[in-house]
């Protein structure tokens, strides 16, 4: 059983950095068998562990969306926003995930604050392509059609600018 074979494995971890990666893939595993309380205690236990990281915030976020507690995903993707904690992560990352949970939640003002960020905000080497798979649903949301538009340019310009010539 994994979750046995990942609970001896965590009891055993030798250092802090094995703990949160085996706690995590205990979380995963404790939610595809329907045991929330137990995914959520963990992925709680890494956010005490490591505050200034972002990481397990989102994870949180994550897990609640899954589970269609979209205010309380809200709570945890905002948690993770503090300038500290995005240093850690990837900001577009972040503001990827609050638009995701705030198109959810009914919340146009979070998705127009986060796409205002992400156009603002110049892509750090590390970081993804700017997501597009959302575009639909922000349409239909009514967010404002010139944040549409920039945001529509931004990911067809750095589409663009990737590929192999």
């Amino acid at each position: 059983d994994t979750i046995l074979f990942l609970t001896s494995a965590l009891n055993g971890a030798p250092d802090k950095e094995h703990r949160l990666t085996i706690s995590t893939l205990l979380a995963y595993e404790h939610e595809a068998h329907n045991n929330f309380g137990a995914a959520e205690a963990l992925l709680k236990q890494c956010v005490e562990e490591v505050p200034e990281d972002s990481t397990f915030r989102i994870a949180l976020a994550a897990h609640f969306k899954r589970r269609q507690k979209f205010d309380e995903a809200l709570v945890w993707v905002q948690s993770a926003m503090t300038p500290e904690r995005v240093k850690t992560g990837s900001l577009r990352f972040v503001h990827t995930e609050q638009i995701e949970v705030a198109v959810k939640a009914g919340r146009r003002d979070l998705v127009e604050a986060s796409l205002k960020v992400l156009i603002d905000e110049p892509r750090r080497s590390n970081e993804q392509p700017l997501a597009s798979f959302f575009l639909p649903e922000l349409e239909q949301m009514g967010v404002d059609e010139e944040l549409l538009t920039r945001y529509r340019a931004l990911v067809a310009e750095e589409r663009s600018s990737t590929v192999v010539r």
